[in-house]
């Protein structure tokens, strides 16, 4: 897994550079494309039942195949605006109320006293040479041991006893060295220790997050899907039966999302797991296994979908020190045999404000012509990508299917407020080929994304 997951991040950095560079050259076809008048109102808008072709470009390193349906819910799109949204103590108290059931929430576990002052004795016993370290230990130099001495005894001062009494933690929020504002602790549930963490973070994402211990932490799930474990394995739960969990939690909180995606996993309490083409898996028995399920907010009956992208990615000409972005706004469920075991809602947004219920859409015509262009001016920097590595590497871009989608854009900048538009996802896979051998297996995506009412391209990545 870990070889794979390498994989995969290499060739998103590599596409990423392929869509910064390249932009002066889109800005410039965009400005073209925009003088196209081509206009139809939604009630009289006629869309093609598939869309095909092949293409190729970039002096031969990039090709372009489609054959897939066109998909539009409704030919009435609506259009307005959406803001970021942080979490009050208000709200804080329906999550407590919901996920605790009456239960108190008590401080998060520290490591004893006595835990950390055996540590210490393990590491003063390797340093005077009476014993050696192991697993990550067992590098090290005695300068190295000698500054996690100093560390460990640093923790002692504020370190618990391991049989002190937990304190209760208020159901508000507090500041810390992080975060602008935080609720976390942990409670006794019917089936062992239940965390409840509630984050404001507006300089990433806001998030409310339940779980139970050993199915995650603040930062992800520990789920892995099935296809890693072989094809003998199947989940404990019917995904039908999965979903409406899921959706009555999602119901009681008051909100209105839409199941984007699911798939099948085992959850690994947080043990890694090495899975390659040739190697075998080092854990072959899966814990648990059960489903991992991402919801979309509905705005009028219409999902704002990702498309496969996180929106958290930062244009080249925006970066600051503080790195700061604006995720998509999804809800995370995990459901197993024993009900839900990770719960967490991303970066929340505010009601959206609805300005328009119907916008004039382009003729699809014009879209066409539109991906025709865009699809190699987004991908030209593949040439010199090339050039720089000193390697002769090709796109392979696959199109299964069009979508009429609502979209959350942001001008450039901008990380609190977005606007929601019409979109047309041209959704496949990208393929890095070099030396005759994809380089990963391909993930599910927009490769291009177009506002279906003025014809610029959107950036799905970085949402603008």
């Amino acid at each position: 897994m870990k070889k794979i997951i390498t994989a995969i991040i290499s060739l998103s950095l590599v596409l990423m550079l392929f869509t910064a560079c390249g932009k002066e050259q889109a800005a410039g076809m965009e400005a073209e494309l925009n003088t196209l008048s081509g206009r139809t109102s939604t009630a009289n808008m006629k869309l093609p039942k598939s869309f095909k072709g092949s293409w190729t470009g970039v002096d031969g390193l990039v090709t372009v195949k489609a054959d897939g349906k066109v998909k539009a819910k409704s030919s009435d799109m609506p259009c307005g605006n959406v803001s970021r949204h942080s979490f009050t103590n208000e709200e804080a108290q329906k999550f407590a109320e919901l996920f605790l059931d009456g239960r108190t929430l008590y401080e998060p576990q520290k490591t004893s006293k006595q835990d950390i002052e055996a540590h210490i004795k393990k590491l003063e016993a390797a340093l005077a040479g009476e014993t050696k370290l192991d697993g990550d230990g067992a590098e090290k130099t005695p300068e190295e041991i000698q500054e996690l001495i100093d560390y460990y005894k640093n923790e002692l001062k504020t370190a618990p006893d391991e049989n002190a009494v937990p304190k209760p933690v208020p159901i508000e929020f507090r500041e810390d060295d992080f975060f602008s504002g935080i609720i976390e602790g942990w409670t006794e549930g019917k089936n062992g220790i239940e965390n409840l963490v509630i984050v404001n973070f507006p300089q990433f994402a806001d998030f409310a997050l339940c779980y139970k211990e050993g199915y995650g932490d603040k930062n992800f799930d520990y789920a892995e899907n099935l296809k890693y474990f072989g094809n003998d394995i199947s989940p404990e739960i019917k995904l039908n039966d999965a979903e409406k969990q899921a959706e009555k939690l999602i119901e009681a909180l008051g909100l209105d999302f839409a199941l984007e995606s699911a798939e099948p996993v085992a959850f690994t309490r947080g043990n890694t797991i090495v899975c390659d083409e040739n190697e075998e898996p080092e854990q072959l028995s899966p814990d648990e296994t059960g489903w991992r399920m991402y919801y979309v907010r509905n705005v009028l009956g219409h999902a704002l979908k990702r498309c496969g992208m996180s929106g958290s990615a930062i244009a080249e000409n925006e970066q600051t020190d503080d790195v700061l972005c604006w995720p998509y706004e999804h809800i995370e469920v995990c459901v197993n045999g024993d009900g839900v075991v990770y719960f967490k809602w991303y970066s929340p947004y505010d009601e959206p404000v609805i300005e328009s219920l119907s916008s004039p859409l382009m003729d699809f015509n014009d879209i066409e012509d539109i991906f025709e262009k865009m699809i190699m001016v987004k991908n030209s920097s593949i040439k010199e990508q090339n050039r720089k590595n000193k390697i002769d590497g090709k796109l392979e871009i696959e199109v299964e299917r069009v979508e009429l989608n609502l979209a959350r854009v942001r001008n450039m900048g901008e990380l609190e407020e977005g606007k929601l538009v019409p979109v047309w996802d041209f959704i496949g896979s990208s393929r890095y080929v070099y030396e005759n051998t994809a380089q990963e297996e391909p993930e599910t995506m927009a490769v291009l994304s177009i506002n279906a009412i003025d014809g610029t391209i959107i950036d799905r990545e970085t949402g603008i």
